[in-house]
This record gives C-alpha cells, structure tokens and sequence, in this order.
C-alpha cells in the first residue's frame, strides 16, 4: 500500500482530491468560491467554438497535445523542425534527435513562469517580437543552441549537462532573455537558482541521467523499460518526480518531514477529511511537473514513434490561464469576504492572493475539476473526434482563457484573480517600496525598514554632485561605506524576529550584498534628478520603480547564501536563549522566548504564517484566555528541537495597511510634481485620514508652504528662511536652502520609517542604543503593539484624524 507521501506525488491524488472539491462545489460548501453549475454550458460552448474557429473544416484530429513545441514553433516558423532536419544531416540518429529535444523542452518548461506584462523578446535575425510563454520558449531555444546550459563549447552539438546548469548565473539567463532595465523580465534570478537545482538534482542520479547529468539522457532509460515500443506514463512519473521534487522551494507543504512539490492544504477538503489521516487535507497539482510530462512526451512520439500507456492519467493544469476561463464567464465567482480581501491587498478591482492562500488552492482544484467536466461537454459537442485532454487544453481551455482575458483587460492580459508570484501584479500601481518587500521574492519586511534608514544620506550625493562633481561623488562614495558600516550595527534594531540579531560573521558576510543593493537604489535620486530635468524623460516614480526592481533582482542573488547563513546563526542563538530563565530573557527581548518543556499550555487555533526558521500560529493561552502569536524556531530538524516566542497578535494586517496608505500618499505627491508644485513640509500632521463607508482615504494636507517650481528646472533657493519641519527635512535644506521634488520625496520617507516603527528619525547610534540597552514599557522603541491594536481601531471608526501625528505608531511582529 502507497504511503501518504507516496499518494499525494501521484498523478491519482491530484484527480481524486480535485473531484472531491468538485462535488463540494455542486453542493454549495466551497469555503471562497460560489460554483454557478448552469454557466458550464456556457464554457463548453466558448470552448468549443474556438476549437472550431481554429481547427474546423475537417482538422480537428490535427490538434497537437498541450506542449512546448508549439510554443517554440510560434509564428508559424517551424523551428523544430528545421532543427531537425538540420541535425539529421549531420548523421544524427533518432534517439539523439530526441535526447537533444528533450534537452531543450526540460530548460524551457522550466523557466515557464510568468514574464511579467512588459517584458518582449526579439528574435535575432528575425526582429520578430514575442512575449510571455513564447517569448520564453524562443529565447530558452536560442539559449540552448548557444550551448548556454552546458559546459560544452561546442555549438554544433547542442546540449544541457548538469555541470552548466550548476554553473549558470542570473546575468547570463537575463542577457539570454533581454532582461535589461527597460525591458525587465519578472523573476530572473529564481529561474536561474531553479535551473541550478536541477543541475545538482541530475549529477546526483547518474543511473539516469548518465555520469554528465543530462537530461536526455532519460530517453535510454525510458526505451529500456518498454515493450514492444510502449512506454508506462506512470513510471515516467514517477522518474520524473524524483528528480524535480528535491529542486522546489523548500517552504513547501512537507509529509512525513519529506516535501511534496507543488500541494496545498485546503479547507474545503480538511471539513471532509478523514480525523485519522493528517494528510488528506492536502491538494497536489503538481502543475510545473504535469506540464513538463505532456511537453516531453511528444518528441518520444514523434521521433521515436512510442505510445504510452495511462496518458490519460495526466489531468488539466492549475494555472491561471485555465482558471480564468471559469471566472471570466462566471462559472466561479469570489464569495464577498473573500473578493474583498483580495482588493484590499491589491488596492484596485481585481483582487490579489498569495501562491499558497487558501483562496488560491481552492480556485485551482477547481480548475482541474472543471477542465474534466469541459472535456466531457467538449466530446459531446464534437462526436465525431476523440479529443484527449491534452488536446482539450491546446485548443480549447488555455487559449480560451488567455482570448478572455486580453478581451477584458486588454492593457494587461492578466488573469481576472492575481496571484503575488506569477509576474502579473506588476503593472498594477503600488507603493514603490511594495516592490521591494512584497513581489515574489518574499522579503523579510524589517530589511525594508533598514533600507529607508539608510537612504538618508541620498541627498549628500545630490549635494556633492551639484558643488564637487566627481570627487564629491567620490567622496560621497567613502561616505557611503562608513554609513553602511555603522548601519550594519544598527540592524539588529531593525530586525526584531528574535531577540538579538546574532553578530556572527557569517552572518555578516551576505549582508554586505544586502547592502551594495541599497547603495543601488540610493543612486535613484541621481537619475531622478537628471530626469526631472528633462521632460522627455522618464518621470521619477517611473524611474525609482525600476530601480527599485532592479535592486531587488540583484539582492535575490544573495537570498540562498544570506537564508542559509541567517538560520544557522539563529538556531545558535535560539539554543543559547532556550537555556536562560524566562523572566532574564522577556526583560532583554521585548517577548517571551522559553524552552518547549517550560512554557504555559496553548491551544493552537490558526497558523498566521511562516519564515526562514520557523512558524508562527494564533495560540490562546488555556489557563487565562488570553491570545498570542507564537513562533516556533526551528534549532534543528523540522520538530526535533524547538524554541518558542510570544509575542502580541494584530488582529488587522497592519503591514498591508501601511504600504496601502503610503501608495496613496506616493500617488498624491507625484500628482503634485507633475503640476509643477513642490509641497515643502511633508510630515505626519500634515496627512489627514478619512473614513467613507468601510474604507479610509488619505490626504495630504496644509500647501501653505508649496511653491511652483515649473520655472526652477534645478529646484529653488530661499533665502529668507528655512522651510519646513527639522526632523523630516532634507539635509541639503538647510545649509544651502535648496527646494526641490526630491526634497519632498526625503520627507516622504521619513514620515514611512515612522510609519513601520515606534520612534521618530533619530541617529544610528540612538538606534543601536534603544536595541541593546535594557529598556522597559517606558522606552518608546518597544512595539506597543496592544496599543497599535487600539489605534487601528480609533483609525477605523474616525471621521477626520491627523493620523500619524499619534504616538502609537506600527511595526510589524
């Protein structure tokens, strides 16, 4: 009998699980979702009018299955093909010819990830433009042909061995795609780090892969365990998961302490589980994995003329494409609760989720579910052809709902529900900083708050550059680095997930990449300034954005090094607090940190989220009731040792909120500069807050002080007196009385930090002073966060508020 791990890998769970979502839904007892049955027909008869459109008079037998060819082959241009016959005429025989297309579809399926809206791939020789899925699958072709995945200089024999893929860095698949500021590609460096995994995953299964690692080389075992030319799916599957599981992230959904790629708990399937098996509240879909089996399929078939047995067995892919199609012609339409968190995280009409929100794995069983009823439909409607559900999907489905969503939103082509990591979100407007700690590189959001302490010195470059020219940049430069030095020690303050941030250097080490990418951004106020000047130019919040994107790109680089190094250092620090006394460590850390053996007893209620090292629930405390969250770090293997933090529970998603808050208020001061007006006395009394309905707006008030700047190309001089409030002035004010855009935007990031923390701008060494001297409820840098609970409530219920001029400011535990 199959193990629970076991199961949820297999292609029958994923089937089986999803029609037991299906039947929830006929039932009315989905958890996000209201299921509207009679729209079904609606979808079958889209589906199939396309499929029709495109394959009519006769063709319809000559749908390909769902796969990658077609993607390569786009435009009409036979690519694989002429690869093909180019190959044959170098005395290649077949099963070479097929180790090579199987060498190419396994890269190319696997940097198939959202491209983001504006990315574009020209094709050399032909300056044909191309985007999303083929542009990726045109330019992984040209890579290949490069040998660019391979240690091999050899370019008449194109390959991909494991060596080249471990070698492969983010700049060369960003110089491979075109990825460059101007036309950036969403998610580069993660592509380049998953290629590298599967790299490390293929040398170490040489009874496959062969002593080189390659990929095609999986065509020799495949034809060494069929029959008569007939291959069993299953056993693909299975060598397949073996090698791609170990390759996924590792936060991933784990059973019986080993992961299981791409599967999700639900609650839909948790109130029908069975209370004897923990794991069947699990949904596998596996999508990366199926899409990747259909793709190498067809060379097998083509090539080799091999059938497979139980291809059936694959189902349709959980990805937003196919989901689309169900929400767009109202098959699946968002439950109120749940449509309305999903605004409010992504601030406009189309609602956004995390990858793993319960929303989201609901929504995808019922993809698979529903592509299942709609093949069924399909049949039906066309009688005369058996159409598998590879075909289904090529034809119908997936072009279905990519033809939906460039009807409905033509400007984006997005799906009609966003998800945070497939590149979509992007052209949606949020606050510049959301970039940086909310985009699918999952950043830790103190780091944030050490990003803006640091940019302060952004307006000393300005200054140099204006008075010294290069060596004041130079001398700036130097500056740089002994801020950076000093901030280094101020970071622990910055940083609250446990109670001292370790001093370890190797720890230390990935921070300075961590760093250098601040210095990148800080250069932004440089190039916003060149651009200001210049109305043909980008504006500057269009400039910071890609900035930003930039810096963040090339910080992801150091994520792996940095994560690793972090953990360790934590874990070490954790074993070290586990073995103090309770009372000594609550004094010192600002929460309560205690040995699994010692603490209060809890009931466990909800989990609230993860991280690096650990986990965090919603615990209420048996004896008195009362609520915490509760971190559990991890000191070594995942349950073997623990060590567990409380800390208070905010009950509304403070974080979010902010950055929601300071969107708008970016959007109110551009809307300003672009009029040509410069506010001069940005600051928190100065920014209103309003309740209408269930939402609050945001003003930014009082331009008592604002000037027109419109003649001013390089910002204006006063020189009566000093404008403004001290603490959230730019530091070239008052020396030189200079005014300008930028001027504002310091103002603005001070109001942010105070914004994200509980003391106002103060020096580095007040900073570090606050973080490591004993302190009690008095000092105003402890997180106040009962009182947060309080203001966000009195913030809720006003009608006209200075918002941020009260003392109980926010910081996220």
């Amino acid at each position: 009998m199959a193990s629970s791990r076991e199961y949820i890998l297999s292609l029958r769970a994923v089937r089986e699980r999803a029609t037991i979502v299906g039947n929830a839904a006929k039932a009315g007892k989905l958890t996000h979702f209201d299921y509207h049955e009679q729209k079904m027909e609606d979808v079958a008869d889209f589906v199939t009018t396309i499929i029709n459109r495109d394959y009519g008079g006769g063709r319809i037998s000559t749908i390909p299955p769902h796969g990658r060819w077609q993607h390569i082959e786009a435009g009409g241009v036979p690519r694989v093909k002429d690869l093909l016959e180019t190959w044959r005429k170098t005395g290649c025989d077949d099963k070479e010819l097929c180790r090579r297309v199987i060498d190419l579809f396994f890269v190319s399926v696997l940097v198939d990830a959202g491209a983001g809206d504006t990315w574009r791939y020209t094709e050399p020789h032909t300056d044909k433009v191309y985007e999303r899925s083929e542009g990726i699958a045109i330019a992984s072709l040209h890579m290949f042909l490069s040998n660019a995945f391979s240690t091999s200089k050899d370019t008449t024999v194109p390959r991909v061995d494991a060596s080249g893929l471990q070698n492969l860095t983010a700049e060369t698949l960003a110089e491979g795609f075109q990825s460059t500021e101007d036309n950036a590609m969403v998610g580069v460096p993660p592509r380049a780090a998953l290629l590298r995994s599967l790299g490390q995953s293929l040398s170490v299964q040489q009874d496959v892969f062969g002593p080189d690692g390659r990929p095609g080389h999986v065509v020799d075992h495949i034809l060494r365990h069929s029959h008569d030319n007939k291959a069993d799916l299953h056993g693909f599957w299975d060598t397949l998961q073996k090698l791609l599981i170990p390759i996924w992230p590792r936060d991933r959904t784990q059973v019986d302490g080993q992961p299981v790629g791409d599967a999700w708990p639900l609650s839909t399937l948790e109130r029908q589980a069975d209370p004897q098996d923990t794991n069947c509240s699990i949904q596998p879909f596996h999508k990366l994995s199926q899409w990747l089996t259909y793709s190498l399929l067809v060379p097998f078939e083509r090539i080799l003329g091999v059938q497979w047995l139980n291809a059936d067995s694959l189902t349709a892919l959980a990805e937003y494409r196919n989901g689309g199609l169900f929400v767009d012609l109202g098959a699946l339409t968002l439950k109120p609760d749940a449509l309305e968190r999903g605004r409010k995280a992504s601030g406009h009409d189309l609602p956004l989720f995390d990858a793993n929100d319960d929303v989201i794995v609901e929504w995808r069983a019922m993809t698979v579910a529903l592509c299942d009823m709609v093949h069924e439909k399909v049949l039906k409607r066309i009688p005369d052809e058996h159409l598998t559900i590879a075909q289904v999907l090529e034809a119908g489905t997936w072009k279905s709902g990519r033809e939906l969503a460039a009807q409905k939103r033509p400007e984006t082509k997005s799906s009609p529900i966003l998800i945070k990591s497939d590149g979509t979100f992007e052209r949606s407007f949020r606050p510049v900083f959301e970039a940086l700690c909310r985009r699918e590189y999952e950043y830790n959001h103190s780091r944030l708050l050490a990003s803006l302490s640091f940019a302060c010195i952004n307006a000393f470059a300005r200054r140099s550059m204006r008075c010294f020219g290069m060596m004041g940049l130079l001398l700036w430069g130097i500056w740089c680095l002994v801020g950076v030095l000093r901030l280094s020690r101020a970071v622990p303050s910055l940083a609250p997930d446990i109670p001292r941030f370790p001093r370890d250097p190797a720890v230390q080490a990935p921070l300075w990449s961590l760093f250098s990418t601040y210095i990148d951004v800080l250069l932004v106020t440089i190039d916003c300034f060149t651009a200001e000047r210049s109305r043909a130019s980008p504006s500057y919040q269009d400039v910071l954005i890609s900035k930003l994107q930039e810096a963040a790109r090339e910080f992801h680089e150091q994520k792996n090094a940095y994560e690793d190094a972090l953990d360790r250092a934590q874990r070490n620090e954790a074993r070290a607090l586990s073995t103090s006394s309770y009372a000594s460590i609550g004094s010192v850390s600002g929460f309560h940190l205690s040995p699994t053996g010692s603490q209060p007893q809890f009931i466990t209620k909800r989990s609230l989220g993860k991280g690096f090292y650990g986990m965090v629930h919603e615990v209420h405390e048996s004896s008195t009731g009362r609520v915490y969250a509760r971190k559990q770090i991890y000191l070594g293997h995942r349950g073997s040792d623990t060590a567990l933090a409380l800390m208070h529970v905010v009950t509304r998603d403070a974080l979010r909120s902010i950055l929601q808050w300071f969107g708008c208020l970016l959007k109110a001061l551009s809307f300003a500069h672009g009029r040509d007006i410069v506010h001069y006395d940005v600051k928190p009394a100065n920014i209103l807050v309003k309740a209408e309905g269930e939402r609050l707006q945001i003003y930014l008030a009082d331009f008592g002080m604002a000037k027109d700047f419109s003649e001013h190309s390089t910002g204006m001089t006063g020189r009566d007196n000093v404008r403004g409030t001290p603490i959230y002035r730019a530091p070239e004010v008052k020396p030189h009385a200079y005014y300008g855009p930028m001027s504002d935007i310091f103002s603005l990031g001070c109001v942010f930090s105070e914004m994200l923390t509980v003391c106002c701008q103060r020096s580095l060494e007040e900073y570090e002073n606050y973080r490591y001297t004993p302190r009690d409820d008095s000092i105003a840098f402890r997180a106040n966060l009962p009182k947060v609970q309080d203001w966000l409530g009195e913030l809720e219920g006003a009608h006209e508020v200075a918002a941020f001029e009260t003392t109980y400011t926010l910081r996220e535990e």
